[in-house]
């Protein structure tokens, strides 16, 4: 049988893990956008009707 502990004993943990995920998160984000930006500036521009 599996045993999950209650929330007490898990927020504990989230406190400490929360910075380090949302550096994470934002490292992520910035990347995708950077990736993005770069594809943009490397298409040529749309032929004009």
């Amino acid at each position: 049988m599996i045993v999950l502990a209650h929330f007490g004993h898990w927020y504990v943990s989230m406190i400490y893990a929360a910075p380090a995920l949302l550096l994470g998160g934002a490292l992520s984000v910035s990347a995708l956008r950077e990736r993005r930006r770069r594809g943009r500036e490397d298409r040529p521009p749309a032929p004009r009707a």
